[in-house]
């Protein structure tokens, strides 16, 4: 089928080796460069340069070039000497200099003239700005940082927290991640641990890893925003490389505990305004770290027992986490007296529960008082309505009550709440249910030198993050300690070995072999395979469902080589990915678990003398209730579904009934690299590079890929016999060629300042989670729904078992669907290209005092063929037959303006006659339509009206598509196959941000660290991200925006991105406070002050950002059924809203602002368009203090607290109701809050 076959892949890599056609690791190293002169300021070709780790004593040996440059490249990160001796020259040292992962440093050298036995000595000579390369633009963060910056999670201890707070980074949007990098979707992440990928392969993640690194085990972290030079690649957002720490020459550790209670977390903003008691949030995050030399017992002939100092080195991290929360839990129960089959109503009025109204006269007032006791007497002789009456389903009915259903819910406790529900029937059981997490993370790492030229690491990760009683997933208990309703289990693990190879001073080979592999299953603990049924009215407490799960493994060969000739630094490799996901779903088909409904549409009710509904009798809607509660308690069947799996071992037949959906996709990747660094001057570097990402469409393993095999696409034409065939989703592609180019410039040739520019084209990845959720098992002939026709009508009962399946169509058969349903599906543009981002930086840097440096960026973003998907089956409003002068909106206007008006079309479509007025009528009596028919606010959505008649059947099939009617099934749909959605997932969105940023940073050093940063971006697009859980959303939600309002006119859709915030302002810093020994203040005050007064640290995150955009939809479908136009309004600003209180409620538009919005025509769209109107401000600020106690030379322990939401500050959001015309709730925030509340931890740190 087009792909490279295992084999194949391992004989191109053989291959790359024999001819050292390898590149740089993803991640996991960095350079050190330098120019060495004399006084005079000319080059000093041949000299020695030796470069050494501080930490393990490791060095590397190289001489300068004829223009004395000097290279060490693909070395671990860390802080290094370097010694430069020549000859007559005096031996320069200079230490202390600290290098960063994927950045390389300049390290200059100036020679003195003398004799090589004299040393000159300086520290930390590294420069302050970036002149080696033109790219990475980004942030690093290090070990000390890490450690000391306030991280306050209620999972764990996240190190990508931090990224919310570097220049370029926006947080909020409509769905996904929410986090996004310089225009770029917040999928577009690729991070890796050690140069191996930790990612979430199946769907990515803006600030989350299936692996949790904690700040304990990491040594750095590295945000490259932008620009990446050839050797970074896969995704087109932010470069996240993680370095783990390692062993050093010395034994080195900690045992920590970090510690969050209720005592010290505020109540979250809506609680307080509702009312509602804080939640019980407990976290404990325990754990250690210990590292050294490996200790060699003797192995060896003539081998002494004793530490591998400078040989071989080992770390060690182990994190638990044990946390508890617990949240109100409402659900809605029946009475005790409903269970026992008395259904009570009251006579002549309504059901209500209490508090409805209650200072009112009847039927608007509640039925039950507070303790759930009827507010109104029983019926009876004498007893005028309003009164109470019951009906007994139990006593004397035709059918029995089901004792198997009656136990079920005597199993339950009864409401203790009657605000909810109907009152006397149902009411709402709250209580407080717990959310329990259990975590582990283990981290190990071994260092060992073989000799000067061979070195090698192993690195192992492994973790466990289980979440009982998932809030996420709505998976708290049901039943007051019984079972959650969803517990889900997280298993990843991760593997990376390195081996270097440096066999002469200007060539180094890599080698990085790894491994990542995590798994996600959310379980049921105790399915039930008794409880095949869904309950009416009341909330569901046991099911049959089991679980559904998937795992992700990838492995990962990297190569890379750095050849240095003259004053080039090339480097070439390849980066080969081997990626699967298993699907193993109790969802497909539906659920291959019997699904039974007791509605009661079909059911025969004759014989149960249900009382009629009437003014003086029960209400229509208790009645209703009534029925719903018959079938409940007898178990009357009303539907009956089960999906169904085709047959792993026989593609034309489906399995056994409760066959598990497990699909093994395929996704290969293959990189290529090439970068050549290039020296034209000791003060220029010109940077060429190319990437080529191979990208293949996936296959599968025992089930096939199917595929719709008519064209289905724009410019195609209609079709009712779409079918689906064993194909690829998508063709290879294998153009992806993605150049890199700029330079960097220090003009005045002191290390000081820097310009540089830069391009770089990228290409990002599918995620595959999308064709998993959306495409392999919603296929035709992959999977089948069998529903039974007419059971409701048969008087089925579930104590006589589940019903037979008669004998099911093969899987060839289904491949095509029926001409027509209602039915939706979603699909591959077969054309999909892979996304791309063009990407240029010009930036400028310059030292100013004391390591504190000044950066301004430019930073410019064109994104095309994004990611995306739309419903091809758009309704054609503008539809229109030669027999009519109208067109199909001309005819709705029409009959809208005028109700008793006819249509020659709308005749037409329903008795082949335009002249037949009976066509109108029966149009008109659709529901559907006489709703948009109305001149009110809730009329005009005239998409909804076509719906409605596209779906309109006649004797079971569709009406527009009879021959003996209109004849045309393709009138206002394509693809009357699927008239629900026929979604395809396509490649046409396209995005453009610019964005300019000021920044102040200084480097940790006298124990000051900080980033100060303000950027000023604009980001536009058509779409603001990748269809990952949702595709084409639909309706008046903010992410429905993303879809287009018109296939045909996708300009329409262009506005600001989901996610674009103008003014940003973004601060990070680390300050050890100047008193006690060797401090400034105080340095030689007594020990015993000391231990009060010194070692103490401050350190905070900043972040204040202007809001991001909604859309205000008008409540009216006036173009599409699939999104709401939005509002129009003559000269509204975007910022119009404004945060008001309006009687106690917080609201961003007042009723003013509302009157002055308006609803666009049938047919228009509203001027305001995608994302007009600027919502809240984001704003946030975490703190934390720390104190050091020195115990002796070596121990020290830390006390420490942290805050996060230090001012306790609410971020407003703004829901989809509040943005919706037509809501109750318009323009009011009520309890729309994006921030957590202020949350305080306390920790404490033993460290040797």
């Amino acid at each position: 089928m087009g792909k490279l076959p295992l084999a194949r892949a391992f004989g191109i890599l053989a291959m790359m080796l024999c001819v050292t056609v390898f590149t740089f690791a993803q991640g996991t190293t960095t350079r050190i460069t330098g120019v060495v002169t004399d006084g005079s300021g000319a080059a000093v070709p041949g000299a020695t340069v030796t470069l050494t780790n501080e930490a393990t004593n490791v060095s590397l040996t190289t001489s300068t070039s004829s223009s004395g440059l000097y290279v060490f490249d693909l070395i671990q990160p860390g802080t290094y000497k370097v010694s430069v001796e020549k000859e007559g020259f005096k031996r320069f040292e200079s230490s202390r200099n600290t290098v960063q992962v994927n950045l390389p440093a300049t390290i200059n050298a100036a020679l003195e003239v003398g004799d090589v036995s004299a040393v000159v000595s300086v520290e930390a000579t590294v420069e302050a700005v970036t002149t080696a390369t033109s790219g990475n633009v980004g942030t690093t963060l290090e070990t000390a940082q890490i450690e000391a910056l306030p991280i306050v999670g209620a999972r764990g201890r996240n190190p990508f927290d931090l990224l919310n707070y570097q220049p370029g980074v926006v947080a909020g949007a409509n769905t996904g991640g929410g986090i996004h990098v310089h225009g770029s979707r917040d999928r577009a992440f690729n991070f890796t641990l050690d140069g191996i990928d930790i990612n979430e392969s199946t769907a990515g993640g803006s600030n989350f890893t299936p692996l949790r690194p904690n700040p304990d085990s990491i040594r750095e972290v590295q945000i490259i925003t932008s620009n990446f030079t050839a050797e970074l690649g896969r995704s087109s957002g932010a470069q996240v490389s993680l370095t783990t720490r390692s062993g050093e020459n010395r034994i080195f550790g900690n045992l920590f505990e970090y510690y969050q209670t209720p005592r010290f977390i505020a109540n979250e903003w809506e609680f307080n305004k509702q009312r509602i008691a804080k939640r019980q949030f407990v976290q404990h995050i325990y754990g250690g770290s210990i590292g050294g030399p490996i200790f060699n017992p003797g192995f060896g002939e003539g081998t002494k027992a004793g530490f591998l100092r400078d040989r071989a080195f080992f770390f060690v991290n182990l994190q638990f986490l044990r946390a508890s929360e617990t949240r109100l839990q409402s659900l809605t129960v029946y009475t005790p007296q409903a269970r026992a089959g008395l259904f009570r109503y009251i006579q002549g009025g309504r059901n209500a529960p209490a508090g409805t109204n209650t200072s009112t006269t009847f039927p608007t007032g509640a039925a039950v008082n507070a303790d759930g006791s009827p507010r109104y007497p029983a019926c009876g002789p004498g007893v005028s309505n309003p009164c109470v009456q019951t009906y007994d389903i139990a006593t004397g009915r035709p059918i029995t009550v089901d004792p198997f259903i009656i136990g079920l819910l005597n199993s339950q406790q009864g409401p203790n709440d009657f605000t909810a529900g109907d009152g006397l029937n149902t009411g709402a059981l709250r209580f407080v249910a717990p959310q329990t997490e259990k975590q582990y993370d283990l981290s190990m790492r071994f260092d060992v030198k073989i000799n000067a030229k061979n070195s090698f690491y192993v690195r192992w990760a492994q973790g466990e993050q289980n979440t009982f009683g998932d809030i996420a997933n709505a998976g708290l208990q049901r039943i007051q300690g019984g079972a959650n309703w969803i517990d889900t289990f997280r298993t990843p693990k991760n593997l990376a070995i390195n081996y270097r190879w440096a066999p002469t001073s200007n060539f180094v080979n890599e080698f990085i072999f790894g491994m990542n592999r995590f798994g996600f299953q959310f379980a049921y603990p105790a399915a039930n395979s008794n409880v095949p049924f869904v309950l009416n009215t009341v909330t569901d407490f046991d099911r049959n469902f089991a679980y559904n799960a998937r795992t992700s493994r990838t492995w990962q060969f990297v190569d890379n080589m750095t050849f240095i000739t003259g004053n080039h630094t090339l480097k070439f490799g390849i980066n080969f990915r081997f990626g699967n996901q298993v699907d193993d779903r109790s969802s497909a088909g539906g659920q291959i678990e019997p699904q039974i409904g007791f509605g009661t549409a079909q059911s025969d009710f004759s014989q149960w003398a249900v009382p009629t509904a009437g003014a003086s009798s029960i209400n229509t809607n208790d009645r209703n209730v009534l029925l719903a509660t018959i079938n409940n308690l007898i178990g009357r069947i009303g539907s009956f579904s089960q999906g169904f799996v085709v047959s792993p071992s026989n593609p034309n037949a489906f399995a056994a009934p409760g066959t598990r959906w497990i699909y093994n996709a395929e996704y290969p990747e293959y990189d290529f690299y090439f970068q050549d660094t290039w020296r034209a001057r000791s003060n220029l570097t010109l940077d060429l590079g190319l990437r080529w990402e191979v990208k293949l469409s996936p296959n599968s393993v025992g089930l096939p890929v199917l595929t719709p095999q008519i064209p289905f696409t724009p410019g195609a034409p209609p079709s009712n016999a779409l079918r689906w065939e064993e194909g690829d989703l998508f063709s290879n592609d294998y153009d992806n060629f993605s150049p890199s180019v700029g330079f960097a410039w220090d003009p005045f040739k002191d290390g000081k300042t820097s310009v540089r520019a830069n391009y770089r084209l990228s290409q990002d990845r599918f995620p595959s989670q999308v064709f998993a959720n959306f495409v392999y098992q919603s296929a035709p002939g992959n999977t089948f729904q069998y529903t039974a026709t007419g059971i409701g009508s048969q008087n089925l009962l579930i104590r006589n078992g589940i019903p037979a399946i008669p004998p099911i169509a093969s899987p060839a058969a289904l491949r095509q669907p029926p001409a027509f349903s209602t039915a939706s599906i979603t699909t591959v543009d077969p054309d999909i290209q892979f996304p791309e981002s063009h990407a240029w930086f010009a930036g400028f840097q310059r030292e100013l005092w004391w390591g504190n440096v000044l950066e301004v960026n430019y930073i410019g973003r064109r994104g095309v063929h994004l990611f995306g998907a739309y419903d091809r089956n758009q309704v054609d409003i503008f539809a229109r037959d030669s027999r009519c002068a109208e067109n199909f909106l001309e005819a709705f206007n029409a009959l809208r303006a005028n109700s008793t008006a006819n249509s020659c079309l709308i005749n037409l479509m329903f008795t082949g006659d335009p002249t037949n007025n009976a066509g109108t009528t029966t149009f008109r009596a659709i529901p559907a339509v006489a709703t948009t028919l109305q001149t009110g606010t809730t009329g005009g959505s005239v998409a909804n009206a076509a719906l409605a008649v596209s779906q309109h059947t006649t004797g079971g099939a569709q009406t527009i598509g009879r021959a003996a009617f209109f004849n045309n099934p393709f009138f206002l749909q394509p693809y009357p196959q699927f008239t629900g959605a026929l979604n395809v997932l396509e490649t046409n969105d396209l995005s453009r941000y610019n964005g300019l940023e000021f920044i102040m940073r200084k480097r940790l050093s006298k124990g000051i660290s900080y980033q100060v940063a303000y950027t000023y971006s604009v980001s536009k697009d058509t779409r603001s991200f990748d269809p990952t859980f949702a595709t084409a959303n639909r309706g008046s939600l903010q992410s429905a925006s993303n879809t287009p309002f018109n296939n045909n006119d996708r300009s329409l859709n262009y506005a600001w991105s989901d996610f674009d915030r103008r003014h940003v302002w973004q601060a990070f810093g680390t300050y050890e406070l100047p008193f006690g020994r060797g401090r400034q203040f105080g340095g030689d005050m007594p020990k015993a002050l000391d231990f009060i007064i010194g070692g103490w640290q401050v350190a905070g995150l900043f972040n204040l950002a202007s809001g991001r955009p909604y859309t205000f939809y008008s409540g009216r479908n006036t173009i599409s059924q699939v999104v709401q136009s939005p509002v129009s309004c003559s000269g509204c600003p975007r910022d119009l809203g404004r945060l008001t209180q309006v009687n106690g409620i917080p609201v961003w538009f007042t009723a003013d602002q509302i009157a002055g919005l308006s609803q666009p025509n049938p047919g228009e769209l509203g001027n305001t368009g995608r994302n007009y109107f600027i919502g809240p401000r984001q704003f946030n600020i975490d703190a934390s203090l720390a104190k050091k106690f020195k115990i002796g030379e070596r121990w020290a322990f830390d006390l420490r607290v942290d805050a996060k939401n230090l001012t306790n500050s609410p971020t407003y959001g703004l829901s989809d109701a509040a943005m919706l015309f037509t809501s109750s709730s318009v323009g009011q925030i009520n309890n729309t809050v994006l921030s957590f509340s202020r949350r305080i931890q306390f920790s404490g740190k033993l460290s040797f």
